[in-house]
């Protein structure tokens, strides 16, 4: 009866991957009325995204045209051209330290010293060439990729952002359950993810509700992520590792399943694009169902090769490495900066004495609960 169970799952995965199965079968007879209905993992979905032709071409991510791209010849990283592209970003994000967008002779120089200063291991006053080759593969591989992953101040972080990509929003209808939700936005999200696509046209989107309608959601929800899982055959790697967080108590984003179509006017109607996870947007919604409302927060994204490290305590150089999606009040950045000086410059006496006053310590011990498990 297991096997047979088995096999039953697997077919039915298969065809709801492959879109021989209609969603529009399993489509109960109303919208979902709230958050708990709509992230239900027993329940898969029908996404019909409706586009007029201007905006389903203007989705299309807009690139700068001096940004290069992966793969050999011209645009290989080993072209010295290419890697002259990769690794500025890297060197501006070092030396930038008032985050202007342009490097000064003392900032310049600022860098120098500081490399010939982790470069020379020894005190010896002077590098070898091994010293300086394995120094400066260090800083073009700041990440362990070596690829940069922080965008210019204000955009996006990530590495489609820092070769070139911007995802615009554009304007949409969403069809779930018979329900027409008039007028979302609707764009494309992911950095390797979608680098890995190529011409695949399964990207992974973002629908926000209420950013072209003000006030306007789906089940008590403002923002929704449909990821296209490129990366995962089984479509559960996440699914399943949110649900192990919230079993455990920390707070993750609810998911569900979607099998979504798409409708371009005088081009093509409900084509099928795949079955998507549907992944709950980490923000003001999130925080409001999940902590008391005295609790005032920001959510950070941070992106960075040295995460706490102390760059001072001006704000300025934090900003798009922590990369706040809400504005911080002069309090939260204090926090910031005193968190890095901590963690960074005090002895062990005082990094236990006062790094519970910057971090939840039951929390994070039933966070690393589960990262380990």
């Amino acid at each position: 009866m297991k096997i047979i169970n088995n096999l039953f799952c697997l077919t039915l995965f298969v065809a709801l991957t492959s879109g021989t199965v209609s969603a529009a079968d399993q489509q109960p007879e109303s919208a979902p009325p709230d958050a708990e209905a709509l992230f239900n993992l027993t329940q898969v979905w029908k996404f019909h995204l409706k586009f007029a032709a201007d905006q389903w071409q203007a989705i299309e991510p807009k690139r700068n045209p001096n940004a290069g791209g992966f793969g050999r010849g011209p645009n290989d990283a080993r072209n010295p051209s290419r890697a002259a592209e990769l690794l500025a970003p890297v060197l501006m994000s070092q030396a930038d330290r008032d985050r202007n967008g342009t490097l000064s002779a003392e900032e310049f120089a600022t860098l120098g010293r500081s490399w010939f200063q982790n470069w020379d291991k020894t005190g010896a006053g002077t590098l070898t060439q091994s010293q300086f080759s394995a120094g400066f593969n260090a800083i073009r591989s700041p990440i362990g990729g070596g690829l940069p992953l922080v965008g210019a101040e204000g955009k996006r972080n990530g590495i489609a952002s820092v070769i070139g990509f911007e995802f615009d929003y554009v304007h949409a209808d969403l069809e779930i359950a018979g329900k027409t939700i008039a007028d979302v936005a609707v764009r494309y999200k992911g950095n390797g993810t979608f680098l890995e696509l190529g011409d695949n046209p399964k990207r992974s989107l973002k629908i926000a509700f209420d950013k072209f309608q003000k006030g306007q959601k789906l089940a008590g929800v403002t923002t929704l992520n449909l990821q296209n899982n490129v990366t995962d055959v089984s479509y559960m790697n996440e699914v399943l590792a949110y649900r192990l967080f919230r079993d455990a108590g920390v707070p993750a984003p609810r998911t569900t399943y979607a099998q979504v179509y798409i409708t371009v006017a005088g081009q093509f109607e409900q084509r099928y694009f795949g079955l998507y996870s549907v992944t709950e947007n980490v923000d003001s919604d999130f925080a409001n169902s999940r902590f008391a409302p005295s609790q005032k927060g920001v959510f950070f994204k941070p992106v960075t090769p040295q995460i706490f490290a102390d760059l001072g305590a001006d704000w300025a150089p934090y900003n798009q490495l922590y990369d706040p999606k809400s504005k911080p009040t002069d309090e939260q950045k204090r926090a910031i900066t005193e968190l890095c000086r901590l963690a960074t410059q005090a002895d062990d006496r005082e990094f236990t004495s006062r790094i519970g006053q910057f971090i939840d310590l039951p929390e994070l011990a039933r966070y690393m609960a589960v990262l380990v498990y």
